[in-house]
C-alpha cells in the first residue's frame, strides 16, 4: 500500500485493544506491518465479540494491514525469530505488562542493540497496579466526556429492556 509511512516497517507484538490499533493505523498510511500472535489462542481480539461469520469483527477491524506471524514468544526459536525480523523494524509496538519484554530478551535496550534504527518501542500497556481502585473507571470515563459525572448514581423509574424504556438521562 502506498502512503506516507511507505518503507518503515513495524513489528507489532501487541496483543489488544491499543496495541492493535496504533499498528493498524501505521499500516494504514503505508508502513508495513508484521502482526505476531500466539499459537493456538493468537490475538486476544480474536475472542472479542460480536462474531462475523465465526470471526471477531474488533479482531478484522484492528488487524487490516499486517501481515502475520505465528511465535511463541516464551520459546527461546520464537524469541530468535522475534529479533531477526527487529533487526529490519523501524518500530516495534507491545503492550504486555511491565518486564515483559525484557525477560524475552526484546526488551527496548536489547532490540536497541540489534538494531540503532529502531528509534522508539512505542509500551502501549497498563499500569504497574492491575486494576483501579473501585469506582475509579467511572471516574475516569466521566472525566473523559464517557458520561456525566454522577450520573450512574441517579434513580431512573423505568423499565431496563424492551421499548417502553425511557430515561431521564
Amino acid at each position: 500500500m502506498d502512503g506516507p509511512l511507505e518503507g518503515l516497517r513495524v513489528l507489532d507484538l501487541s496483543r489488544h485493544l491499543a496495541g492493535p490499533f496504533a499498528a493498524m493505523t501505521l499500516g494504514d498510511l503505508g508502513a508495513d506491518v508484521i502482526k505476531v500472535e500466539a499459537p493456538s489462542i493468537g490475538d486476544d481480539t480474536r475472542r472479542f465479540p460480536p462474531d462475523w461469520n465465526g470471526i471477531s469483527t474488533y479482531y478484522l477491524s484492528t488487524n487490516r494491514n499486517k501481515r502475520g506471524i505465528t511465535l511463541d514468544l516464551k520459546s527461546a526459536g520464537g524469541q530468535e525469530i522475534a529479533r531477526k525480523i527487529a533487526e529490519t523494524a523501524d518500530i516495534v509496538i507491545e503492550n504486555f505488562r511491565p518486564g515483559t519484554t525484557e525477560r524475552f530478551g526484546l526488551g527496548y535496550e536489547d532490540l536497541r542493540a540489534l538494531n540503532p534504527r529502531i528509534v522508539s518501542t512505542l509500551q502501549c500497556q497498563r499500569s504497574e497496579r492491575r486494576w483501579p481502585r473501585p469506582r475509579q473507571g467511572r471516574r475516569r470515563s466521566s472525566h473523559a466526556g464517557g458520561h456525566r459525572p454522577h450520573e450512574h448514581h441517579r434513580k431512573v423509574d423505568a423499565p431496563r429492556s424492551g421499548p417502553e424504556r425511557r430515561s431521564s438521562i
